[in-house]
């Protein structure tokens, strides 16, 4: 999906293909630490800036839902504030 965006938008095709995969890795598991260390693996440092953009917006707007039920989300995502609650699935 990100490969057929770019030519819309203008941006090499390898790139949108490498934030989509990251931008989507990051909102299904809901880790973006992993997500930007992967991306890095598979794609270089090169794409740094964007792919943690795009994993920011991906993180706050996938909300509190993971692929892993059993995650605990500690604190809010869009305020400072303690939440400790199990990720919905």
């Amino acid at each position: 999906m990100g490969y057929t965006i770019s030519s819309f938008v203008g941006i090499d095709p390898h790139l949108g293909a490498a934030l989509g995969l990251v931008g989507m890795f990051c909102c299904v598991i809901n880790s973006p630490l992993t997500s930007i260390v992967l991306g890095i693996e598979l794609f270089g440092s090169g794409y740094l800036i964007p792919m943690a953009v795009v994993i920011a917006f991906g993180y706050v707007l996938s909300g509190y839902f993971s692929l892993y039920q059993a995650q605990k989300i500690i604190y809010s995502k869009t305020s400072p504030e303690f939440i400790n609650k199990n990720a919905e699935g």
